[in-house]
């Protein structure tokens, strides 16, 4: 039958509304924006797993698992990702479209190489949320830093997390669950000394921020400087990957989309933390690039869901469009 296309498994992505395919297994009990229920992934006798409509993500406060419908089709219905999005369809009544070319051995090699990559990823996502659940001077820091400016339940939803000063801790976890550093390297967490060839973790004593790409995976983050030292850049985002690509990466997309179609536009900003911050506040359509002018593949990945946005700058003056950059007339003014 051979691999379902990707236009097909964006489209079937886009139009789940993960309200409606959780409720298909779970009683959910509305209450204030959002529906809550007791876990079904671990026991528990008071409801911490959430469903935010607004998002179309759930999550549990309790356990931690969160994600889209096919996330939860997975975990809940143990289903491999095509067939979550073959279920999804039905369900949708979207006719599934595959992929009648016969993969080669370097394309399934490639493909087995990136989910090695998002499996490595993920667990670099599992070290930040628990060192930024630690008791230790920083990460308490940390944590004020990003409850006020986010909000403590957004946090915990969103999964943002925090690296620690020094890289022995990393390297011990990476030790402990037997990651390849390799990957890591490739990545851009590990960096080595050219001098002697020594291993340091890239991200340190900084709030990080995941990164989803259109799956809902975690693809890369984005590291705050939490420290004091002014030589340091407040910013740094991973390297360009095989599975991360800066250059096209529109930051919020993926929880976007919904609102978007609904309202007809996106909101543009000029970074993650400013994207979080409205999104936090329920402007979910909002979105922004990650260090890099607006290009034509930004634009086009908004254009396929709606034809507006509306640009909202920094407090510092815009030059002339360069935040637009020809992207924008490419795509939106070309129509």
């Amino acid at each position: 039958m051979g691999y379902i296309t990707e236009q097909c498994k964006q489209r079937v992505i886009d139009a789940a509304d993960v309200h409606g395919v959780i409720s298909d297994f779970i009683q959910l009990h509305k209450k204030g924006a959002g529906f809550w229920a007791c876990c079904p992934f671990h026991g528990e006798k008071s409801p911490s797993f959430y469903v935010n409509p607004a998002r179309n993500r759930f999550h549990c406060f309790g356990c931690g698992e969160g994600g889209d419908a096919v996330a939860f089709l997975m975990k809940h219905q143990n289903m491999t990702f095509q067939q979550a999005i073959e279920w999804l369809a039905r369900k949708y009544n979207i006719e599934v479209r595959y992929e009648s070319k016969e993969q080669s051995q370097q394309e399934r090699d490639d493909a087995k190489h990136r989910e090695s990559l998002f499996f490595a990823v993920a667990e670099v996502q599992k070290f930040f949320i628990e060192c930024f659940n630690s008791d230790a001077p920083d990460a308490v820091a940390a944590r004020k830093y990003a409850y006020n400016r986010w909000g403590e339940d957004f946090c915990k939803e969103y999964g943002i997390g925090y690296a620690p000063k020094g890289s022995a801790a990393f390297f011990d976890f990476i030790k402990r669950k037997q990651i390849n550093e390799d990957y890591l390297i490739e990545l851009g967490y590990i960096g080595v000394n050219e001098a002697d060839k020594s291993r340091y973790a890239m991200f340190r004593d900084r709030v990080t921020i995941p990164i989803y790409n259109r799956w809902f995976k975690v693809c890369a983050f984005t590291g705050r400087y939490n420290g004091a030292n002014p030589d340091i850049g407040k910013y740094m985002n991973s390297r360009t990957s095989p599975i991360f690509k800066k250059e096209e990466c529109v930051f919020g997309l993926p929880d976007a989309i919904k609102m978007a179609r609904i309202t007809k536009q996106f909101i543009l900003v000029e970074g993650g933390p400013d994207v979080l911050r409205l999104q936090s506040i329920g402007i979910t359509q909002a979105v922004g690039a990650l260090g890099t002018a607006w290009g034509e593949k930004h634009f086009k990945q908004l254009h396929s869901v709606c034809n507006s946005v509306c640009f909202i700058p920094d407090s510092e003056k815009p030059k002339g469009n360069s935040q637009f950059g020809a992207g924008f007339n490419a795509v939106f003014r070309a129509g």
